[in-house]
């Protein structure tokens, strides 16, 4: 993560691990042939995250350092429909 996602004291903005949990549990909808439009994210912050701290998204919406140890868990209400334009899953 670059230094420019810092908020204060050298942490991660919640907001930025917020982002990027919304996006991959996006992608992961996407996968299955879906369009979704997130109707409400909720996110559980536990641990503070630093520039450079390499994270590993698991199971919808956890981020956890390479250890496995939790810092965030998010999750999300879609709303799957077939109306909006479907993006091509990035591999």
């Amino acid at each position: 993560m670059p230094a420019s996602w810092v908020s204060w004291h050298g942490i991660v903005h919640g907001g930025i691990l917020a982002a990027m949990m919304d996006e991959a549990m996006g992608w992961a909808v996407a996968q299955n042939g879906w369009t979704g439009l997130t109707a409400r994210l909720t996110v559980d912050l536990y641990l503070p995250v630093t520039p450079g701290q390499r994270l590993i998204t698991r199971t919808a919406a956890d981020l956890r350092t390479p250890d496995g140890t939790l810092v965030a868990r998010a999750r999300a209400h879609v709303l799957l429909t077939r109306d909006l334009p479907h993006v091509a899953v990035r591999s």
